[in-house]
């Protein structure tokens, strides 16, 4: 079943939007630290035990950014990143 992707109309952000967002921003950082880890001059139980508490606070800001920002930037974001949707072009 082929469901069509629709993405809600552009109005400005409320603040509350724009804190999810900056979340999920934080989100993106903490995953791209996260492969770093295991060359810090540390002891392999502390590189694990860094590891672990980046990856839960990755998941959980994403989540919580999720949950702020709302469902209408949160299709808006998802039809960015839609691979079908990536070389056609959006009439305004």
């Amino acid at each position: 079943m082929d469901r069509e992707l629709t993405v809600p109309e552009s109005r400005p952000l409320s603040l509350v939007s724009k804190i999810g967002l900056a979340i999920i921003g934080l989100s993106l950082v903490l995953w791209i630290v996260l492969p770093i880890v295991p060359f810090l001059p540390l002891t392999t139980r502390r590189k694990a035990a860094v590891a672990l508490v980046i990856f839960i606070l990755a998941e959980v800001t994403f989540y919580l950014g999720a949950f702020l920002a709302g469902k209408a930037v949160l299709l808006r974001f998802k039809a960015w990143f839609n691979p079908k949707r990536w070389w056609t072009r959006i009439e305004p």
